[in-house]
């Protein structure tokens, strides 16, 4: 249809319990299915970050994936532009790159987050269980 554009329309896909900026942002992050792939996403190629990396991790269940979209409202408002409404402010991919993971469709990338998290919980770091308070 005349005047039709995808990013004003709410159809299909939007879940209406989230603002619109909300759905903008969620719709923003890179998936990534491996440690490989989150290195070869993230990493220039000497190694270094070029940019920040905002990354969820969640463990496969519907109960986690809620708590992120509609609690954390993970990444909002760090993608997209900064004021989402008008298309305008800071495009935050210029300062970070957001990126989703389920830590449990690779071996490789569980071992390597479920390592970083068990040391975080001998500092005394809380336990994503119980989050949010």
């Amino acid at each position: 249809a005349e005047g039709w554009h995808p990013r004003f329309h709410e159809g299909a896909g939007r879940d209406p319990t989230l603002p619109y900026d909300v759905y903008l942002a969620q719709t923003r992050p890179v998936s990534v299915t491996s440690l490989e792939h989150l290195r070869a996403a993230a990493l220039g190629e000497d190694g270094l970050t070029e940019r920040a990396v905002l990354l969820s991790l969640d463990d496969g269940s519907d109960a986690c994936r809620f708590r992120l979209r509609h609690h954390a409202r993970f990444p909002y408002p760090f993608a997209g532009w900064s004021n989402a409404w008008q298309g305008s402010g800071l495009w935050w991919e210029d300062l970070l790159q957001t990126y989703k993971a389920d830590v449990t469709k690779d071996a490789a990338l569980e071992a390597f987050f479920l390592r970083k998290g068990a040391a975080a919980r001998a500092a005394g770091a809380r336990r994503w269980s119980s989050w949010p308070p």
